[in-house]
This record gives structure tokens, C-alpha cells and sequence, in this order.
């Protein structure tokens, strides 16, 4: 094979990759992982590139000369590179900014050089247009690949394969942003259905893929897809107008229907009949967002200028979530990995010097475009014109509105997938050239020795990082892959085969905090059993519980900033407050840490305030309490625990007062009514007794064999010194529990002292 083959067939190899990534990346899955949509769709989209950056080097030195289709964005793109990698380094998450999380998509700085890296390879191998119509081609295709899916498995119960469950869409795990992601075919197809001069033969695809995409759109019930729809369908419109001497009316007619038909159903319900089930979807509200965003950037310069960090808005929601936040009952105790929007994240993540990079890239195509569509034409754009005169505009239309998508939704893999595509296939065609097609730049590699040997060096060590890369990146993912079994068979398994699965991840990749919390929950849990059994082998149980603190230790070292790692390690810290003396102490040091980076949990003043409680500090446990009830009124534990201080110190009148206190917001808890009821027993004033009866009565009335209604009449029976109705009461919930260890105990005194 000569040189000018050898060229051609890296060339046509690299197309190759280009079509197949702009098909596979929106609907590839994989269910050897946990996450079966955007990590593998992350990880293909990384070895495509890698595979299309060797390519375009290679046919490069065939042909002995590197030619660099430039657009009028290459420099804008990496000053955003330079800015999103400064943010990284200075990121409250260094490594989780790079890569970010295999659990749930994440912008990270390695998903963001990705998509750099293939706008580059995508431009470079648009060389005719012809290839801009067969990747248009190849996303109509990778909708309609999501819609078949959606058709077949769109249920709950989906598509059960390898042990995981994909339901709905093999798109994203958000049906919202399945549904945006059909919009770019939904207005590709009203282009080509604009054009009065197609025959229906031609029009028929685009015809039925407008119909069902239109249709999906319509009854879908997002409004964030309606929107993006919208203001496509708007664009669209002006396009009409502007070659309205080329447009069919009927479809301009039909589209200016669709527009009224969608703002409509920004106001009505889409009804029940033509509904699909796709369920809830449950995000952070925008108000929330924006306060977490403007104390994040009001944080200090860095935050301001940089941003928190791709991928840290985990730890910028526990730092500012606002105090109110507790007053959402089925909501509160949840951590959002996301904001409501995708602006959000870039605000918080990125900063100001991010987002506004950003906004210059988008304004600077907007430049383009309104020349292109109300300026003089150029004589050389003729032919474009004559032979697909609304390809150009239906492909900025799609751009803008998935821009305006960033605004009300929280994009992942896809849709910021597609946003990339756009973008070049924008700048492509309406960017100021001399030629219809981008401008080129050659660089000729010379055949002078001293030049070949020090290009043949930059080659190698080109070829060698890229491998290398590409090899990290394998075993990256192989250590997911051995977790996500280790979490499938986890329930089934025994300790020893688990922890050989987990030891498997860790090994590949020692530096994830979320494989080494799992090592610690796994090694506590096991620790955990075998207290509990009949002859319990201390000195395992004590080289488990350490193995278990080592992890959790090491989670928090390798992510310092994320809370849930110091919630976990103080859990283990507290679980042996009784058998090791400075567990409590360390205990209360996990939660000062918690609380420093979740400041308005009352979960965690609640647990400190028990930490302080078994030392003994009654001021200090009272002072966490209290706060805790500052932050959330109605949180049950902490009226529970602070009510058992005081009656730990034998005043039980102030535990009483506590209770009710607190009675007034917490509502009909019914653990904490339980409570108010033994305690009104056991203080055992007249009015007390008469209080604990009717909380027992009203148990029973809604269950006959209500533990704490007959355990509360017991009591009430012996301080009325009627042992044989205390006996009965004691005995009836031994017939419900007969591991009732209080129950049998006071049974058999009552027993013992009935024969004396």
C-alpha cells in the first residue's frame, strides 16, 4: 500500500469513527456497571475519540502534512478548556472534578477535553456536504433507534438484561431529557418538509419521523421539552419567513399550529388517555438553586471567578442548602447531586469567568447567523442554497434552542452531546469564510532528517500518552465493573466473596473514596452479625470494626469535602462508643466535621448531641439539641433523645415538658407519643395515668396488638399495684413479640413475686 492509499484509508477510518460516535453515543448502553447509561456512554465516547485522535495523527504523517480545518471558535473553545482546567485544579474535589462520578453523569473535566477533542475530529472530517447531511442523518437515526426502544420497553418493568433494568429509554435515565434530545429530529424534519420543491417520495421519512417525534413531544407532559420545542418551532418559523418564496405553506401553516398547540400545554395537562406512565421526576426547585448558586460565587475570588469545581454542586448544595429546606417533609433528608438547571451548574461549578467564555462562544455564533439569514448572501453560498435551502437554518434553530434548553433543564451525557454537534455543525456552516467549508491550514512535515527525527520523537511520545491514557481509562472501568457485581450480589453472597469483588475495584482504582466506604460498610455490617451471635469471636469482630474505620478514615482523606463519607465514619465511631474509650471522642470529631460542611442538618446536631450525652456533657448535648430543633421544629429524634437526658438524670417532669413541646409540630409521630405515654406512666400523678390510658386506647383502637398501647397499660396497671392486669398486658405482647426482652423480663418478676 502506497502513501496516498495509506493516507485515504486512515481518513476514511477516522469518518468512520466520527459517524459511528454521533449514532452509538445517544441510545449505547452496557449492564455490567451500575450506572448503565451515561458512564458507558462516557467511556465509548472517550476510546471513539481516542481511536479518531490516532487516526487523524496517522493519515497526518502519511500524507507528511497536517491540515487543521479551523473555524472561527478554535480559540474561544480553548480559552473555555484553560478555564474549565483551572477550576479543577482549584476544585473543592480535585479528582472527582476530573473524572467524576461512575454513580451518576457528571460535567467533568475529562467528559469536557472529550467533547472538545471530537467538535476538533468532527470539524476536521466535515470535508464535503455530503458528510454534514449523513451525520444529520446519523442523529435521526439514533433517535429513532431511542424511540423503537422506548415503543418496545417504555414500562417501569423495561428491559431486564445482565442483571440491571434499563426502563423507558436507552437515553438517559431522565425521561425529560429523552424527550428533548427527539426534539433536534422533531424540527431536522420539518426542514426537509419545508422544501416545496421535495417530492412525497423524498418527504416520506421525514414525514413520519416529524409525526412521531411531534407526537412523543406533544403528550409527554415536560415542559422543559416543550419549551426547547418552542422556541425551535419559533425559529423555524423566521426561517419561513425569510425564504418564504421557497416554503410550502401547508407545512409553515402546520408548524405555526404546533408552536400555538405546545404553548398551550404549557398552561393545560395533557390528558390522562394519551399520557405515557413515565413517573416523577424529582429536582431541585430554581429558588433553591439560585441561592446556592449566588452563596457559592459570593464565597470568595475563586469561587467567584472559578467556581466550586465540575462536579462538586454534592458538596455546594450540603454547605448552603438553606435552613428552610428542612421544612420539606418527604424531601429534606436528601443530598441533590444537581441543581434544577444546567445554567446553575455552570454558575456554581464554573464560575463567572466559565459561564461568561461560555456565553461569548454562543453570542459569537448568534454573529453568524443573523448575517447569514439578513444580510446580503454570498454569490459563493448559491449552490448551498439551491440544493437544501433550509438545512443551514433548521441546523442553528436546533443549536439555539437546545441552548435555551440550559435554562430550564439539567442536561447529561446526550443532550450535551448533541449541544457539541450543533455547535460545530453551526460554525461550520454560517461562520464568515471565503468558501463555503472552513478554511484550511497546512503544515508541511519536512524530510530533512533532523526535522523527521524530532517529529518521529513528538509522534511516539503522542501515540504512547494516548495508550497509556487509554489504558488507565480500561482500568477505570474494569473497577466499576467489579463493583456493580459486588453491588448485585452483595444480599446473596457471603462476606468473604464480597469483599473479593470489592477488593477487585479497590485494587484498580485505590485513590475512589466510594469503593472504600463500601469496604467499611461491608466489613461493619459483617462485624454487626457476628456480635449477634451466640458465641461471638471478639477478636474477628475487633479486626473488622478496625479494618471498618481504616476505610472510612481513608474515604475521608481521599474526598475531605464530601459529608457523606464523615457521616458514615462517625456512624462506625458511634456504634463502638461502649467498647472503645475514645470512639465517642472521634465520634464527635466525624460530626463536627459534618457539620462544618453540612451546617443545616439537624440530623447531625441531633447525633453530636448524643455523642455528648454519653460523655456525660449535659450542657453541650442540651446546646446541639436545641439547635437542632432550631433548624427543623418538627425533628422527632432530637425531642426523643433530649426527653431521655433528662429522664437519664432522674428529672422526669423536664422530660415530660420536652415532649410536650414538642407535640405541637411533630404531629401524630407515633414513636413519640409511645414515648410521652411511658413517661406519663411511670411518673404516675393521677392526671398522668389518666394521659397514658387515652394514648393507649387510641392505639388500640387502630391496632388490637399495639406493643406500645399494651406496654403502656401495663405500666399504668402496676403502679396501680394490679400485678395480675400488668401480667396479662406483659404476656399479650410476648404473644406478638416474643423477644420482648423488657416485656419478659418484667413478667417473670411479676411471676416471682406473685408466688412469694
Amino acid at each position: 500500500m502506497n502513501q496516498t492509499e495509506q493516507k485515504h484509508v486512515f481518513e476514511h477510518i477516522l469518518k468512520i469513527v466520527v459517524w459511528l460516535t454521533v449514532i452509538l453515543v445517544p441510545v449505547f448502553f452496557l449492564p455490567i456497571t451500575l450506572n448503565i447509561l451515561d458512564f458507558n456512554k462516557q467511556f465509548l465516547l472517550y476510546g471513539l475519540v481516542t481511536v479518531g485522535v490516532l487516526m487523524w495523527f496517522i493519515s497526518a504523517m502519511a500524507r507528511r502534512t497536517l491540515i487543521i480545518h479551523k473555524t472561527a471558535l478554535d480559540i474561544p473553545l480553548i480559552i473555555l478548556l484553560a478555564v474549565v482546567g483551572l477550576s479543577t485544579l482549584f476544585s473543592l474535589d480535585r479528582q472527582e472534578s476530573f473524572f467524576g462520578t461512575s454513580s451518576l453523569f457528571n460535567y467533568s473535566f475529562l467528559f469536557h477535553t472529550a467533547l472538545t477533542l471530537f467538535y476538533f475530529l468532527f470539524v476536521q472530517s466535515l470535508t464535503s456536504y455530503k458528510l454534514i447531511k449523513q451525520a444529520l442523518g446519523g442523529l435521526v437515526v439514533a433517535s429513532w433507534l431511542g424511540i423503537l426502544f422506548y415503543l418496545i420497553f417504555g414500562t417501569a418493568d423495561g428491559l431486564a438484561i445482565g442483571g440491571a433494568v434499563l426502563r423507558f429509554n436507552p437515553v438517559s435515565s431522565l425521561n425529560s431529557i429523552f424527550i428533548i434530545t427527539l426534539v433536534p429530529a422533531f424540527l431536522l424534519s420539518l426542514g426537509y418538509l419545508f422544501d416545496k420543491k421535495r417530492s412525497l417520495q423524498k418527504q416520506a421519512p421525514w414525514l413520519l419521523t416529524f409525526v412521531v417525534t411531534g407526537f412523543l413531544i406533544l403528550t409527554s407532559g415536560f415542559h422543559s421539552a416543550v419549551v426547547v420545542a418552542i422556541v425551535g418551532l419559533a425559529l423555524m418559523l423566521l426561517l419561513a419567513v425569510i425564504n418564504a418564496h421557497r416554503v410550502s405553506y401547508i407545512w409553515a401553516s402546520i408548524a405555526f399550529g404546533m408552536a400555538l398547540l405546545f404553548g398551550l400545554l404549557l398552561f393545560i395537562n395533557v390528558p390522562g388517555a394519551v399520557r405515557p406512565g413515565f413517573p416523577p421526576e424529582v429536582a431541585l426547585g430554581r429558588s433553591a438553586s439560585n441561592n446556592i448558586v449566588t452563596q457559592s460565587l459570593s464565597s470568595g475570588a475563586k469561587s467567584f471567578l472559578l467556581g466550586a469545581g465540575p462536579s462538586t454542586f454534592n458538596q455546594l448544595f450540603s454547605l448552603y442548602r438553606a435552613g428552610n429546606f428542612n421544612t420539606l417533609e418527604r424531601f429534606w433528608s436528601l443530598r441533590f447531586e444537581k441543581p434544577m438547571s444546567t445554567a446553575h451548574s455552570i454558575l456554581s461549578e464554573l464560575g463567572v469567568l466559565g459561564a461568561l467564555v461560555l456565553l461569548f462562544i454562543v453570542l459569537l455564533v448568534v454573529s453568524f447567523v443573523i448575517p447569514r439569514f439578513f444580510g446580503k448572501r454570498q454569490h459563493n453560498e448559491e449552490h448551498i442554497e439551491e440544493g437544501d435551502p433550509y438545512l443551514i437554518g433548521t441546523v442553528c434553530a436546533i443549536f439555539l434552542a437546545l441552548t435555551v434548553g440550559f435554562f430550564i433543564n439539567i442536561y447529561d451525557t446526550v443532550p450535551w452531546f448533541l449541544w457539541w454537534v450543533f455547535l460545530a455543525l453551526t460554525v461550520v456552516l454560517v461562520q464568515p469564510r471565503q468558501t463555503f467549508f472552513t478554511s484550511s491550514h497546512h503544515i508541511p512535515l519536512s524530510d530533512t532528517p533532523h526535522y523527521s527525527l524530532t517529529f518521529s520523537f513528538v509522534a511516539v511520545l503522542m501515540v504512547v500518552s494516548l495508550s497509556a491514557f487509554a489504558v488507565h481509562l480500561g482500568t477505570i472501568y474494569a473497577a466499576e465493573v467489579a463493583f456493580s457485581n459486588l453491588a448485585r450480589s452483595e444480599s446473596e453472597g457471603s462476606f468473604q466473596t464480597n469483599m473479593e469483588l470489592l477488593d477487585a475495584a479497590v485494587k484498580k482504582r485505590p485513590q475512589y473514596h466510594t469503593y472504600r466506604t463500601a469496604a467499611a460498610r461491608l466489613a461493619l455490617g459483617e462485624a454487626k452479625r457476628l456480635s449477634e451471635l451466640e458465641n461471638p469471636d471478639t477478636q474477628r469482630i475487633t479486626q473488622l470494626f478496625g479494618f471498618a474505620v481504616n476505610e472510612a478514615r481513608t474515604a475521608t482523606t481521599l474526598s475531605p469535602t464530601r459529608v457523606a463519607s464523615w457521616q458514615f465514619l462517625a456512624l462506625i465511631y458511634l456504634y463502638a462508643q461502649s467498647a472503645e474509650p475514645r470512639a465517642n471522642e472521634l465520634a464527635v470529631d466525624a460530626l463536627e466535621h459534618a457539620i462544618a460542611l453540612e451546617p443545616s442538618n439537624p440530623f447531625f446536631y441531633n447525633q453530636i448531641g448524643n455523642a455528648y450525652a454519653f460523655q456525660g456533657n449535659g450542657d453541650k448535648a442540651i446546646e446541639s439539641y436545641e439547635k437542632a430543633f432550631a433548624l427543623k421544629a418538627d425533628f422527632v429524634p432530637a425531642y426523643i433523645n433530649m426527653a431521655a437526658w433528662y429522664d437519664k438524670k432522674g428529672d422526669m417532669t423536664q422530660a415530660i415538658n420536652v415532649l410536650e413541646r414538642g407535640l405541637e409540630v411533630v404531629g401524630n409521630d407515633q414513636n413519640y407519643i409511645a414515648n410521652m405515654g411511658q413517661l406519663y406512666a411511670r411518673r404516675g400523678q393521677p392526671e398522668d395515668l389518666e394521659k397514658a390510658k387515652t394514648i393507649a386506647e387510641a392505639f388500640l383502637r387502630d391496632d388490637a396488638k399495639n406493643i406500645s398501647a399494651l406496654m403502656i397499660l401495663a405500666m399504668i396497671a402496676e403502679k396501680k399495684g394490679d400485678k395480675q392486669a400488668a401480667l396479662q398486658y406483659y404476656n399479650r405482647i410476648l404473644q406478638v413479640d416474643q423477644n420482648n426482652g423488657v416485656a419478659a423480663e418484667r413478667a417473670e418478676a411479676l411471676q416471682t413475686s406473685a408466688v412469694r
